[in-house]
């Protein structure tokens, strides 16, 4: 009786921690390629609708939208469940949706990387408008 106990006490631990796993928003990237033709206002309206239909909820896909781009590129950042996120991977317009990930921003190593030694003048207004990086691509 008590192995029963443990084993049932077991299971509803891990449904309940499943449950909540695949209910917790989280920031995605939804990414629908190049600069959009329609104008920034009708792109936002776009994205909205987007997720209006993933979440099946208007007031929480408007909470859930964190940016719009329509400038560079066409995406959208929102906090999504995962389930959401599948749901907006298998649009026709979008291209791909993929979590956003928190980056560590380094900048102490800038000067090394252009091959600036320490006994160079400096200007001030010239390095302010550098910027010196690389982006990780995963591959």
């Amino acid at each position: 009786m008590l192995c029963l106990v443990f084993y049932l006490s077991l299971i509803a631990a891990t449904t309940s921690t499943h449950g909540s796993i695949d209910t917790e928003r989280k920031p995605y990237i939804v990414y629908m390629g190049d600069v959009p033709e329609i104008g920034t206002m009708a792109t936002k309206d776009h994205h909205h609708n987007l997720l209006v239909e993933a979440i099946k909820d208007e007031s929480i896909a408007i909470e859930s939208i964190i940016h719009s781009y329509g400038k560079s590129f066409n995406a959208f950042a929102a906090m999504l469940t995962p389930e959401e996120a599948k749901r907006l991977k298998e649009k026709e317009t979008v291209i791909s949706v993929f979590p956003d990930k928190l980056y560590k921003l380094y900048t102490t190593r800038s000067r090394d990387f252009i091959g600036m030694p320490l006994t160079v003048a400096r200007n001030y207004s010239v390095e302010s408008n550098l910027i010196v990086g690389l982006l990780d691509t995963g591959r």
